[in-house]
C-alpha cells in the first residue's frame, strides 16, 4: 500500500539527517540521486524513510560520493541566487574558524560596509557586542554546528562604525565548497527592540 505524505519525510527533515541544506537535496533530488515522491497541486516533496536508507548506503560508494561532491559544487550557484534575491541579511560561515564565506548586500549594509567582499574573512564574532560573544559562541557550537536545531536567537549586532544593532539570527548547517559550515540568516530588528523600550 502506497505510504500517505504525513507518514514520509518531507525535504527539512531529510535534509537536517543528511546535514545539507534543503536547496542542495531538492539538486541532488533533479539530477535522480535520491528518489522523491510528489504530492498535491503544488508537487510537495515527500521521502520514503528505506529511500533515504539506500541513499546513505549508496554515498559510501567511491563513484557515488564523487557525484556527489560535484551536485554541491553545482549548488554554489543556487546559495550565490538566493543570497542575492532576498531581503534578509544572509551569510555562510566557516564552521571551523566562524570565518565569513560568503555574504550578500544586506548584510554589508547592516554591517556599514560598501561591498559583501568586504566581509570575506571576517570572524562572524566580531561583528556581535562584546558581551554577546561568549553565548554566541556556545550556542553557535552546540544549536548550528552539532545538532542543527534552527533556534533563532537575538543578539547586539556591531556595524563598522560601532553602531549598535539588534539582529534576530537563526541558522543551519550545510556543506559548502566540501567543508561543513552555517548558512546564517539575520534581520534587523533594532525598531522593534527600541518600541518594546519606550
Amino acid at each position: 500500500m502506497e505510504e500517505k505524505p504525513s507518514q514520509m519525510l518531507t525535504v527539512s527533515e531529510v535534509a537536517s539527517i543528511l546535514h545539507v541544506h534543503p536547496n542542495t537535496l531538492r539538486n541532488w533530488c533533479d539530477q535522480g540521486l535520491i528518489r522523491a515522491h510528489h504530492f498535491g497541486p503544488r508537487g510537495d516533496r515527500r521521502f520514503k524513510v528505506e529511500d533515504v536508507y539506500d541513499f546513505l548506503e549508496a554515498s559510501r560508494n567511491k563513484h557515488q560520493r564523487e557525484e556527489l561532491e560535484k551536485a554541491k559544487g553545482d549548488s554554489d550557484a543556487e546559495y550565490r541566487a538566493l543570497f542575492h534575491n532576498t531581503v534578509d541579511a544572509m551569510m555562510v560561515v566557516d564552521a571551523t574558524t566562524r570565518e565569513i564565506l560568503l555574504a550578500n548586500e544586506t548584510t554589508a549594509r547592516i554591517g556599514g560596509f560598501a561591498s559583501p567582499d568586504e566581509l570575506i574573512g571576517i570572524n562572524v564574532l566580531e561583528f556581535l557586542f562584546p558581551d554577546d560573544r561568549e553565548i554566541a559562541e556556545v550556542l553557535s557550537a552546540r544549536d548550528l554546528f552539532e545538532e542543527n536545531v534552527g533556534e533563532m536567537y537575538e543578539f547586539r549586532w556591531l556595524t563598522r562604525e560601532f553602531t549598535e544593532r539588534w539582529v534576530e539570527v537563526i541558522g543551519s548547517m550545510i556543506i559548502y565548497q566540501g567543508r561543513k559550515a552555517g548558512l546564517v540568516s539575520l534581520r534587523d530588528i533594532t525598531d522593534r527592540k527600541t518600541k518594546g523600550k519606550t
